[in-house]
């Protein structure tokens, strides 16, 4: 490889490569860290529909895995359900729906359902909001 090749400018030294900006503000108005990576739910949380809960918190674990080392992207269901923020019929129901039907996030072999990369530039619209 040749540093005259344009093709060069598509390779990256950051394998998450990741609109790190956009991520802060689609969550700021959503979710806060303390110091530990503990997640605390701001007001304007509540006023999402079940499927822009489930997108912000996938999109938070995204974040806490970028700010605090030792966390892994993605949630289960189970740690949804324990975050107490819907019924779990509706957790499980919404997160079949975005991973079958709109294929908004993915899920890994370990059970965490996630947001690829590639998908947080849409995210502001799958949430009813513009930029």
């Amino acid at each position: 490889m040749t540093d005259d090749n344009p093709l060069m400018d598509l390779v990256v030294d950051d394998t998450v490569a990741l609109d790190r900006e956009k991520l802060k503000n689609i969550l700021k108005p959503y979710v806060i860290f303390d110091k530990t990576g503990a997640i605390s739910l701001l007001h304007p949380f509540d006023k999402l529909s079940n499927k822009g809960k489930i997108l912000i918190l996938l999109t938070t674990a995204k974040a806490k895995s970028l700010i605090f080392p030792e966390s892994e992207d993605g949630m289960t269901p189970s740690e949804i359900i324990s975050m107490d923020i819907m019924a779990e019929g509706s957790v499980k129901s919404t997160l079949k729906n975005l991973l079958e039907k709109s294929r908004s996030i993915k899920k890994q072999p370990s059970g965490k359902y996630y947001v690829p990369n590639y998908k947080l530039a849409n995210l502001d619209s799958e949430l009813g909001k513009e930029e």
